[in-house]
């Protein structure tokens, strides 16, 4: 049986944004060459990773290492709106340390399980402010990169310990 699929390939160590899609937002198989981390704010979606289903809800936290295939079914024509994080392992690796390892979240389970946990409302607001500090740190200026690797890792580091 043939599988269609395709990869995207990720440009940068880390992309961000914060998405919205209206009308149809389904999307076929695909991995990407970099993690992903996407938290869930509306929609009516169905989010296929590997053999499992997930109908996510507002606060879904959803975490892809490379190898998961996955794909996104629309249930209709509800704008679908998230945040979407990807990051190069090679990035996780600069920003970990011997102590800790930021793609523990990603690649210390079995494929297709573990990838989705539901936030608080509380724990929604603390990622939301990490996200900001992050998306202002690639502002031009002096030492931005260093401020865009330190909320890096500070929101790997969140997201981790969730």
């Amino acid at each position: 049986m043939k599988h269609d699929f395709f990869l995207e390939t990720i440009s940068e160590s880390i992309t961000f944004s914060r998405k919205r899609t209206l009308g149809n937002a389904s999307y076929a198989y695909h991995r990407h060459d970099a993690c992903e981390v996407v938290l869930f704010y509306e929609g009516d979606i169905r989010i296929y990773i590997e053999q499992t289903c997930f109908t996510p809800s507002r606060g879904s936290l959803v975490v892809l290492n490379p190898n998961e295939m996955h794909r996104i079914q629309s249930m209709g024509d509800a704008p679908y709106e998230r945040i979407v994080l990807n990051i190069k392992k090679s990035y996780l690796d600069e920003l970990s340390t011997e102590e800790f390892n930021l793609a523990d979240c990603f690649y210390k389970r079995p494929l297709g399980t573990g990838n989705l946990r539901t936030l608080s409302p509380d724990q929604m607001v603390e990622f939301e402010e990490l996200y900001r500090k992050l998306e202002s740190s690639v502002q031009d200026g002096l030492g931005k990169s260093i401020e865009r690797n330190a909320y890096a890792a500070l929101l790997l580091l969140w997201i981790n310990r969730r």
